[in-house]
């Protein structure tokens, strides 16, 4: 098992139960980032997962390739002492996966869920050239690609466990990086976020930031009426086991967590829509949302002035 987020590994978690596996190990990539690492290291603590090789990466580093390289000798040593059946891969685009990758037939690759980027992948797969897939999407395969299902089962079983309270009189929002990588503005963002304000008036919105997202802009953000700033140091799947009352409603932009949360937790979900129409990757979020629409509530916000 190959994972470098904390998405990936509960994913490569799941993707253990699910092949029912007895001899495997995770390897770990730490990338530096603090929020990342920690969430990583506490879904280890709290599921007891075993079997770990932790690497620290800083992918900042401008030798990183020198690096890996390295690395690789040392992972060509460690796949040649065993029979090696299969190996599980979080991040396709990963510089230092592909590396791994190379040493492998796709056959034995199976390909873990890493969000949204699911569906960029799967689609520069061709009949003659692809890996089979791991996911909790419903995708259709292309040639003879197998598509497996993730229920997230095993994850499932824990948070049955929990005696967790619904809250209806609050709506929890997932944040989003969209101004930091450029999407939009942040003051376009800001604006979003007071819409959703009104949308959701006569509640409190729970808004848990994306890791990444910037100090000042989270300032404006929790000085909106009825927004209240939650940070946590779990996964967000993780609310259930950590916090008792949860609110009954989730909502954000797009967030992979719309999907794992609705599996999850018996909540409704919603998703707001916006002008992304200068973003470069507007192809693929038009494609989002389009598969958005089948799952849930899609509400469609101003445009940008």
């Amino acid at each position: 098992m190959f994972v470098e987020s904390p998405l990936q590994l509960l994913n490569a978690y799941e993707a253990v139960n699910f092949f029912e596996l007895d001899d495997f190990y995770y390897v770990i990539r730490l990338s530096g980032n603090v929020n990342n690492d920690k969430q990583i290291k506490e879904i280890v603590n709290r599921l007891g997962i075993v079997n770990c090789v932790f690497l620290n990466l800083n992918a900042q580093n401008k030798k990183i390739v020198d690096y890996l390289i390295l690395l690789l000798y040392r992972f060509k040593f460690i796949f040649s002492s065993k029979n090696i059946e299969k190996i599980y891969i979080g991040n396709y685009d990963s510089k230092f996966l592909s590396l791994i990758m190379k040493q492998f037939i796709n056959e034995k690759i199976v390909l873990l869920d890493d969000g949204s980027k699911t569906f960029e992948i799967q689609r520069t797969f061709k009949p003659s050239q692809h890996l089979n897939l791991f996911t909790m999407y419903d995708i259709l395969p292309v040639g003879n690609q197998i598509v497996y299902k993730n229920s997230y089962n095993r994850i499932l079983e824990l948070l049955r466990d929990e005696n967790v309270i619904f809250d209806n009189s609050s709506v929890l929002f997932i944040g989003s990086k969209l101004s930091e990588d450029g999407a939009i503005s942040d003051k376009y963002y800001i604006a979003l976020l007071n819409e959703i304000s009104e949308f959701y008036k006569g509640k409190t919105i729970v808004y848990v930031p994306h890791r990444d997202e910037s100090k000042s802009k989270l300032k404006e953000i929790g000085a909106i009426n009825n927004v209240e700033i939650k940070v946590i140091g779990y996964p967000i799947e993780f609310f259930g086991l950590y916090e008792s009352v949860i609110p009954a409603t989730i909502s954000s932009f797009f967030s992979t967590a719309l999907m794992t949360m609705k599996g999850f937790y018996t909540v409704d979900v919603e998703s707001f829509s916006f002008d992304y129409s200068h973003s470069n990757e507007k192809q693929e979020i038009d494609n989002l949302y389009e598969y958005y629409k089948t799952e849930m509530s899609v509400v469609r916000l101003s445009d940008d002035s």
